[in-house]
């Protein structure tokens, strides 16, 4: 029984303790913060126009490429 007690003891902090890190990790927050507390407004607006900004710049660059590639087809051949 002796040997029982320290093992449940550890289970059962490792559990709690990966259960914090796990958490704040998922929440893309430093893993020792508090996962807690409530993020902010100015937090939640600063990721979601940081995600927008990201996005939109990726469907610039596609829409910049897919002209690229038309006028190049819209070109006379020149020999």
């Amino acid at each position: 029984m002796h040997t029982f007690k320290p093992w449940v003891f550890g289970l059962v902090v490792g559990l709690a303790v990966g259960l914090w890190f796990g958490t704040n990790i998922g929440k893309n927050r430093k893993f020792y913060a508090n996962p807690f507390n409530q993020a902010s407004i100015g937090e939640v607006v600063r990721e979601k126009s940081a995600n927008i900004v990201e996005k939109s710049g990726d469907i610039i660059q596609k829409g910049g490429q897919a002209l690229e590639q038309k006028g190049e087809s819209l070109r006379p051949n020149q020999q």
